[in-house]
């Protein structure tokens, strides 16, 4: 009985104090791989909110309404936060806001469009599959490691979960106990800063892909390289030389956040919460970077040959 009694006392905790048993949910997809289910999750003290459109955002129509400026901040890990980050602190829901001061106009919506793990072939085949959004504005946020970050397809795990646990019990085992243990659900089997050409060149054509479709539709587009912890001090992995060079030949202007998170990082402010992910007060000086990168993609000409109907979706 008294082991019974601790069985739902730690149930109780488990689920009421840390939210466990109700984790982000996971679907595959034949051409983006995965994304997140829609819905709305408590996690560690946190709001998770998953809109109908697989965006960590709030809900909106797909058709832009009148007077709507509309800005597609489109990413992986970095972007989405993850359970350890709030909505209210993302820097995509900030983002809005500021510009809004900035520019002094109302109604500008930010659609956070990211999953863990994404590359430029993941995201560009979620813009082909829904579409734009009628979007003003895009950037896109790489980090080196997007230099052959390319699509496995391989069934998801214990890291992206599909259905919710019966018990919170059952996801400290199934979640958290391989987590403690240091296991990966999905190990590399090459060297993340160095991938072999043949995925290196799927995701240069993928994101020379995205750019040409954004701009295509009308979207203006511009890009933030995000430096992980170790490329603060010293050198950039090849993968951030070879974006910036493809970057910069399709005419996309680029922020760099290494100045900015250096900066912080000089002063003691706790702006990543490990080797690559922004805290929440990282996610304050990723906002920064955002709004310079915006402020470049509103001030440049309009893509040439835009204009003409969407090949697919909105």
């Amino acid at each position: 009985m008294l082991a019974l009694l601790g069985l739902v006392a730690a149930e109780l905790v488990l689920r009421l104090a840390l939210g466990l048993g109700d984790p982000p949910l996971y679907r595959t997809h034949p051409t983006i791989e995965y994304l997140m289910q829609p819905g709305v999750y408590r996690r560690f003290g946190h709001t998770v909110s998953i809109n109908r459109w697989h965006m960590r955002s709030p809900d909106l129509p797909q058709a832009k309404p009148a007077g709507e400026f509309r800005i597609l901040v489109i990413g992986d890990s970095v972007v989405n936060g993850g359970s350890p980050t709030d909505d209210a602190d993302l820097a995509t829901a900030l983002l809005g806001p500021a510009l809004e001061r900035a520019w002094s106009r109302p109604r500008i919506t930010v659609c956070n469009i990211s999953a863990g793990s994404w590359g430029p072939d993941n995201q560009l085949a979620y813009l082909r599959e829904f579409g734009t959004f009628d979007a003003d504005l895009a950037i896109l946020v790489l980090n080196s490691y997007d230099w052959g970050d390319v699509p496995t397809f391989a069934p998801l795990t214990w890291e992206m979960p599909t259905r919710r646990p019966l018990l919170a019990l059952q996801e400290v085992v199934e979640n958290y106990g391989p987590r403690l243990l240091g296991r990966s659900s999905a190990p590399t089997t090459y060297d993340e800063a160095n991938p072999p050409e043949a995925m290196t060149r799927r995701s240069e054509t993928a994101l020379r892909d995205m750019v040409a479709l954004l701009h295509e539709r009308g979207v203006k587009v511009a890009a933030v390289q995000h430096a992980m912890r170790r490329e603060l001090p010293g050198a950039f992995h090849a993968g951030h030389g070879k974006l910036l060079a493809l970057l910069e030949s399709l005419g996309v202007p680029v922020e760099q956040s290494r100045p900015d998170f250096a900066a912080a990082v000089a002063t003691g402010r706790n702006v990543y919460r490990d080797e690559i992910h922004p805290s929440a007060e990282g996610q304050r000086v990723l906002l920064a970077v955002l709004q310079r990168a915006a402020e470049r993609a509103r001030a440049a000409p309009a893509p040439a040959g835009s204009g003409g109907p969407p090949p697919s979706g909105r």
